[in-house]
Protein backbone atom coordinates (compact mmCIF):
# COMPACT_ATOMS: atom_id res chain seq x y z
CA UNK A 1 0.00 0.00 0.00
CA UNK A 2 1.32 3.43 -0.95
CA UNK A 3 0.55 6.45 1.20
CA UNK A 4 1.94 9.92 1.58
CA UNK A 5 3.81 11.21 4.60
CA UNK A 6 1.40 12.40 7.22
CA UNK A 7 1.23 15.85 8.80
CA UNK A 8 3.84 16.99 11.23
CA UNK A 9 3.69 15.65 14.74
CA UNK A 10 3.41 19.23 15.95
CA UNK A 11 -0.21 19.04 14.87
CA UNK A 12 -0.73 16.64 17.75
CA UNK A 13 -0.55 19.41 20.31
CA UNK A 14 -3.02 21.51 18.33
CA UNK A 15 -5.67 18.92 17.53
CA UNK A 16 -5.37 16.57 20.48
CA UNK A 17 -8.21 15.38 22.59
CA UNK A 18 -8.27 12.70 25.21
CA UNK A 19 -10.84 10.09 24.14
CA UNK A 20 -12.43 7.80 26.73
CA UNK A 21 -9.80 5.42 28.03
CA UNK A 22 -9.86 1.85 29.24
CA UNK A 23 -8.84 3.41 32.55
CA UNK A 24 -12.47 4.50 33.01
CA UNK A 25 -13.79 0.93 32.90
CA UNK A 26 -13.86 -1.59 35.69
CA UNK A 27 -11.01 -4.01 34.87
CA UNK A 28 -11.28 -7.78 35.07
CA UNK A 29 -7.50 -8.07 34.99
CA UNK A 30 -4.92 -5.37 35.50
CA UNK A 31 -1.13 -5.19 35.54
CA UNK A 32 1.65 -7.76 35.02
CA UNK A 33 0.90 -7.95 31.29
CA UNK A 34 2.54 -10.52 29.04
CA UNK A 35 2.35 -11.18 25.29
CA UNK A 36 -0.43 -13.62 24.48
CA UNK A 37 1.06 -16.59 22.53
CA UNK A 38 -0.14 -17.47 19.05
CA UNK A 39 1.09 -19.78 16.30
CA UNK A 40 0.30 -18.00 13.07
CA UNK A 41 -2.07 -19.85 10.77
CA UNK A 42 -1.59 -17.41 7.89
CA UNK A 43 1.27 -16.77 5.49
CA UNK A 44 3.31 -13.82 6.78
CA UNK A 45 3.44 -10.76 4.53
CA UNK A 46 6.79 -9.89 2.95
CA UNK A 47 9.89 -12.06 3.41
CA UNK A 48 10.88 -14.24 6.36
CA UNK A 49 14.52 -14.99 7.18
CA UNK A 50 15.27 -18.21 9.05
CA UNK A 51 17.62 -17.33 11.88
CA UNK A 52 20.42 -19.40 13.36
CA UNK A 53 18.97 -21.70 16.08
CA UNK A 54 21.51 -20.22 18.51
CA UNK A 55 19.52 -16.98 18.63
CA UNK A 56 16.28 -17.59 16.73
CA UNK A 57 14.03 -17.11 19.80
CA UNK A 58 14.33 -13.33 19.77
CA UNK A 59 13.44 -11.84 23.15
CA UNK A 60 14.80 -8.34 22.46
CA UNK A 61 15.59 -6.39 19.29
CA UNK A 62 16.92 -2.85 18.82
CA UNK A 63 18.32 -0.89 15.90
CA UNK A 64 20.97 1.76 15.33
CA UNK A 65 20.39 3.11 11.84
CA UNK A 66 19.90 0.02 9.71
CA UNK A 67 21.96 -2.23 12.01
CA UNK A 68 19.96 -4.61 14.18
CA UNK A 69 20.81 -6.32 17.47
CA UNK A 70 18.90 -9.52 18.30
CA UNK A 71 19.09 -10.91 21.83
CA UNK A 72 18.29 -14.50 22.79
CA UNK A 73 19.31 -15.51 26.32
CA UNK A 74 23.14 -15.63 26.24
CA UNK A 75 23.53 -14.75 22.55
CA UNK A 76 23.50 -11.34 20.88
CA UNK A 77 23.58 -11.16 17.08
CA UNK A 78 24.41 -7.86 15.38
CA UNK A 79 24.16 -7.01 11.69
CA UNK A 80 22.11 -5.61 8.84
CA UNK A 81 19.17 -7.42 7.27
CA UNK A 82 21.57 -8.54 4.53
CA UNK A 83 23.91 -9.97 7.20
CA UNK A 84 21.11 -11.98 8.78
CA UNK A 85 19.92 -13.14 5.38
CA UNK A 86 23.41 -14.42 4.49
CA UNK A 87 24.20 -15.78 7.96
CA UNK A 88 27.05 -13.28 8.41
CA UNK A 89 25.80 -11.46 11.51
CA UNK A 90 28.30 -11.12 14.36
CA UNK A 91 27.39 -13.25 17.39
CA UNK A 92 28.47 -12.26 20.91
CA UNK A 93 28.17 -14.00 24.27
CA UNK A 94 26.26 -12.08 26.95
CA UNK A 95 25.40 -12.86 30.55
CA UNK A 96 21.95 -14.53 30.51
CA UNK A 97 21.14 -12.53 33.66
CA UNK A 98 21.38 -9.27 31.72
CA UNK A 99 18.12 -7.37 31.42
CA UNK A 100 16.69 -4.97 28.85
CA UNK A 101 18.59 -3.76 25.81
CA UNK A 102 18.23 -0.31 24.29
CA UNK A 103 19.68 1.64 21.39
CA UNK A 104 21.73 4.80 21.97
CA UNK A 105 23.63 5.60 18.78
CA UNK A 106 26.29 4.63 18.00
CA UNK A 107 25.85 1.85 20.57
CA UNK A 108 23.50 -0.82 21.79
CA UNK A 109 23.32 -0.80 25.59
CA UNK A 110 22.47 -3.74 27.88
CA UNK A 111 21.77 -3.57 31.60
CA UNK A 112 23.68 -6.37 33.31
CA UNK A 113 24.73 -7.66 36.75
CA UNK A 114 28.08 -5.85 36.46
CA UNK A 115 26.64 -2.58 35.14
CA UNK A 116 26.06 -1.18 31.66
CA UNK A 117 27.52 -3.02 28.67
CA UNK A 118 27.86 -1.27 25.31
CA UNK A 119 28.21 -2.75 21.84
CA UNK A 120 29.35 -0.47 19.02
CA UNK A 121 26.89 -1.17 16.19
CA UNK A 122 29.61 -0.99 13.51
CA UNK A 123 32.25 -2.83 15.54
CA UNK A 124 30.37 -5.35 17.68
CA UNK A 125 32.35 -6.01 20.84
CA UNK A 126 31.08 -6.14 24.42
CA UNK A 127 32.47 -3.37 26.65
CA UNK A 128 31.54 -2.41 30.21
CA UNK A 129 31.11 1.38 30.16
CA UNK A 130 29.66 1.88 33.65
CA UNK A 131 29.93 -0.32 36.71
CA UNK A 132 27.08 -0.12 39.22
CA UNK A 133 26.89 -0.91 42.94
CA UNK A 134 24.20 -3.51 42.29
CA UNK A 135 22.85 -5.40 39.25
CA UNK A 136 20.71 -3.40 36.82
CA UNK A 137 18.02 -4.60 34.43
CA UNK A 138 17.09 -1.42 32.50
CA UNK A 139 19.15 1.36 30.93
CA UNK A 140 18.76 4.48 28.83
CA UNK A 141 21.24 7.13 27.65
CA UNK A 142 20.32 10.68 26.75
CA UNK A 143 21.81 12.75 23.95
CA UNK A 144 24.18 14.50 26.38
CA UNK A 145 25.59 11.15 27.54
CA UNK A 146 23.76 10.83 30.88
CA UNK A 147 23.10 7.20 31.80
CA UNK A 148 19.96 6.14 33.67
CA UNK A 149 19.84 2.62 35.14
CA UNK A 150 17.29 0.77 37.21
CA UNK A 151 16.34 -2.61 38.56
CA UNK A 152 13.03 -4.49 38.44
CA UNK A 153 13.27 -5.04 42.20
CA UNK A 154 14.14 -1.51 43.29
CA UNK A 155 12.44 1.90 43.30
CA UNK A 156 15.82 3.62 42.94
CA UNK A 157 17.15 4.80 39.60
CA UNK A 158 20.80 5.81 39.35
CA UNK A 159 21.87 8.55 36.96
CA UNK A 160 25.48 8.93 35.87
CA UNK A 161 26.09 12.47 34.69
CA UNK A 162 29.47 14.10 34.10
CA UNK A 163 31.21 11.46 36.16
CA UNK A 164 28.90 11.74 39.16
CA UNK A 165 26.34 9.25 40.47
CA UNK A 166 22.89 10.53 41.47
CA UNK A 167 20.06 8.60 43.14
CA UNK A 168 16.45 9.18 42.07
CA UNK A 169 13.56 7.62 43.99
CA UNK A 170 10.70 6.51 41.76
CA UNK A 171 7.19 5.33 42.55
CA UNK A 172 7.72 1.64 41.87
CA UNK A 173 10.47 -0.47 40.28
CA UNK A 174 11.45 -0.14 36.62
CA UNK A 175 10.91 -2.63 33.80
CA UNK A 176 11.89 -0.40 30.89
CA UNK A 177 13.69 2.92 30.41
CA UNK A 178 13.78 4.99 27.22
CA UNK A 179 15.22 8.39 26.33
CA UNK A 180 13.51 10.35 23.55
CA UNK A 181 15.25 13.28 21.86
CA UNK A 182 13.44 16.58 21.48
CA UNK A 183 13.77 19.24 18.81
CA UNK A 184 14.81 21.71 21.51
CA UNK A 185 15.88 21.17 25.09
CA UNK A 186 16.94 18.04 26.96
CA UNK A 187 15.70 14.57 26.09
CA UNK A 188 12.58 13.18 27.70
CA UNK A 189 13.16 10.06 29.83
CA UNK A 190 10.40 7.58 30.63
CA UNK A 191 10.26 4.49 32.81
CA UNK A 192 7.52 1.85 33.13
CA UNK A 193 6.47 -0.65 35.77
CA UNK A 194 4.48 -3.63 34.46
CA UNK A 195 3.18 -4.89 37.80
CA UNK A 196 1.37 -1.60 38.46
CA UNK A 197 1.03 -0.80 34.71
CA UNK A 198 2.44 2.72 35.20
CA UNK A 199 4.57 5.18 33.27
CA UNK A 200 6.60 7.99 34.83
CA UNK A 201 8.94 10.61 33.44
CA UNK A 202 12.33 11.71 34.74
CA UNK A 203 13.67 15.23 34.26
CA UNK A 204 17.24 14.76 32.97
CA UNK A 205 18.29 18.34 33.75
CA UNK A 206 17.24 18.37 37.43
CA UNK A 207 17.49 14.56 37.83
CA UNK A 208 14.12 14.42 39.57
CA UNK A 209 11.18 12.06 39.16
CA UNK A 210 8.05 13.32 37.45
CA UNK A 211 4.41 12.38 37.87
CA UNK A 212 3.00 8.86 37.49
CA UNK A 213 0.20 7.77 35.15
CA UNK A 214 -1.46 4.39 34.78
CA UNK A 215 -1.20 2.87 31.29
CA UNK A 216 -4.60 1.33 30.61
CA UNK A 217 -4.91 -2.19 31.99
CA UNK A 218 -1.50 -3.67 31.27
CA UNK A 219 1.52 -1.94 29.76
CA UNK A 220 3.69 -3.99 27.42
CA UNK A 221 6.57 -2.26 25.65
CA UNK A 222 7.17 1.47 25.24
CA UNK A 223 8.99 2.99 22.26
CA UNK A 224 10.33 6.37 21.25
CA UNK A 225 8.32 8.53 18.89
CA UNK A 226 9.44 11.99 17.80
CA UNK A 227 10.19 15.17 19.71
CA UNK A 228 9.93 13.69 23.21
CA UNK A 229 6.92 11.49 22.47
CA UNK A 230 6.55 7.99 23.95
CA UNK A 231 4.34 5.23 22.56
CA UNK A 232 3.01 2.62 24.98
CA UNK A 233 1.26 -0.68 24.21
CA UNK A 234 -1.63 -1.63 26.50
CA UNK A 235 -1.56 -5.40 26.06
CA UNK A 236 -4.58 -6.14 28.24
CA UNK A 237 -6.66 -3.16 27.13
CA UNK A 238 -6.01 -3.83 23.41
CA UNK A 239 -4.93 -0.28 22.63
CA UNK A 240 -1.87 1.94 22.51
CA UNK A 241 -1.27 5.31 24.11
CA UNK A 242 0.69 8.40 23.10
CA UNK A 243 2.44 10.26 25.94
CA UNK A 244 4.13 13.65 26.08
CA UNK A 245 6.16 15.17 28.92
CA UNK A 246 7.25 18.69 27.97
CA UNK A 247 6.45 20.12 31.40
CA UNK A 248 4.46 17.33 33.05
CA UNK A 249 3.71 13.84 31.72
CA UNK A 250 0.28 13.52 30.14
CA UNK A 251 -1.67 11.05 28.05
CA UNK A 252 -2.26 12.62 24.66
CA UNK A 253 -4.50 9.99 23.11
CA UNK A 254 -5.36 6.29 23.01
CA UNK A 255 -6.19 4.16 19.98
CA UNK A 256 -7.82 0.70 19.95
CA UNK A 257 -5.72 -1.84 18.05
CA UNK A 258 -6.87 -4.04 15.17
CA UNK A 259 -5.81 -7.20 16.99
CA UNK A 260 -5.58 -8.27 20.61
CA UNK A 261 -2.56 -8.23 22.90
CA UNK A 262 -0.50 -5.41 21.37
CA UNK A 263 2.98 -5.88 22.75
CA UNK A 264 5.56 -3.83 20.86
CA UNK A 265 5.30 -0.77 18.63
CA UNK A 266 7.54 1.41 16.49
CA UNK A 267 7.49 4.91 15.04
CA UNK A 268 7.95 5.46 11.28
CA UNK A 269 9.51 8.91 10.90
CA UNK A 270 9.00 8.79 7.12
CA UNK A 271 5.20 8.66 7.33
CA UNK A 272 4.75 9.82 10.94
CA UNK A 273 2.81 6.66 11.73
CA UNK A 274 2.73 4.07 14.51
CA UNK A 275 3.20 0.36 13.80
CA UNK A 276 1.90 -2.14 16.32
CA UNK A 277 2.52 -5.89 16.62
CA UNK A 278 -0.35 -7.83 18.21
CA UNK A 279 0.59 -11.31 19.36
CA UNK A 280 -2.84 -12.92 19.84
CA UNK A 281 -3.54 -12.76 16.08
CA UNK A 282 0.03 -12.45 14.73
CA UNK A 283 -0.59 -9.18 12.92
CA UNK A 284 1.21 -5.91 12.22
CA UNK A 285 -0.92 -2.79 11.85
CA UNK A 286 -0.11 0.80 10.95
CA UNK A 287 -1.92 3.85 12.37
CA UNK A 288 -1.93 7.57 11.70
CA UNK A 289 -2.27 9.74 14.81
CA UNK A 290 -1.89 13.24 13.36
CA UNK A 291 -5.60 14.10 13.60
CA UNK A 292 -5.74 13.56 17.36
CA UNK A 293 -7.67 10.31 16.95
CA UNK A 294 -5.71 7.28 15.77
CA UNK A 295 -6.84 5.66 12.53
CA UNK A 296 -5.70 2.35 11.07
CA UNK A 297 -4.15 2.66 7.62
CA UNK A 298 -3.07 -0.91 6.86
CA UNK A 299 -2.79 -4.37 8.44
CA UNK A 300 -0.43 -7.24 7.58
CA UNK A 301 -0.18 -10.86 8.67
CA UNK A 302 2.90 -11.56 10.75
CA UNK A 303 5.07 -14.38 11.99
CA UNK A 304 4.04 -15.99 15.26
CA UNK A 305 4.89 -14.42 18.62
CA UNK A 306 6.15 -11.02 17.50
CA UNK A 307 7.62 -9.53 20.65
CA UNK A 308 9.75 -6.94 18.87
CA UNK A 309 9.22 -4.65 15.88
CA UNK A 310 11.42 -1.96 14.32
CA UNK A 311 11.15 0.46 11.38
CA UNK A 312 14.41 0.98 9.50
CA UNK A 313 15.47 4.38 8.19
CA UNK A 314 14.34 3.38 4.69
CA UNK A 315 10.85 2.54 5.96
CA UNK A 316 11.19 -1.25 5.94
CA UNK A 317 9.35 -3.05 8.75
CA UNK A 318 11.30 -5.69 10.70
CA UNK A 319 9.49 -8.03 13.10
CA UNK A 320 11.12 -10.76 15.18
CA UNK A 321 9.54 -13.96 16.47
CA UNK A 322 10.15 -15.03 20.06
CA UNK A 323 9.38 -18.65 19.21
CA UNK A 324 11.82 -19.27 16.35
CA UNK A 325 9.52 -18.40 13.42
CA UNK A 326 12.10 -16.06 11.92
CA UNK A 327 12.84 -12.42 11.12
CA UNK A 328 10.07 -10.87 9.00
CA UNK A 329 10.91 -8.10 6.55
CA UNK A 330 8.20 -5.99 4.89
CA UNK A 331 10.02 -3.65 2.54
CA UNK A 332 8.66 -0.24 1.61
CA UNK A 333 8.03 -1.58 -1.90
CA UNK A 334 5.88 -4.39 -0.44
CA UNK A 335 3.72 -2.05 1.62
Amino acid sequence: MKYKALGTILALTLTACNPPSVEEKLPVRMGSAFPEPRVSGTVPHGDVIDLDPKYHNVEDMERVGDILALRSKDKLAVGTVADFRSGQAAVLEVDPKCGDMTAAAPDFLIACPDGVNAIDAKNPKLLVIQTTPKPVTAVARTSDGTLFVGNADSEEILAYKEGNEHSITMEGPVDQLIAVARDAGPDTVYRTNRVNTTIQNIYPDSLKAGAVLRVGLGVGEISAGSNGMALAADAIGHQFGVYLADDVIRLHQTTPTHGQSPWDLAWDKNTESVWVATTADSSISGYTISSGVGQEIVQYSGVSDIHNIEILDNGDIVAASASGAGLQIISRAQQ
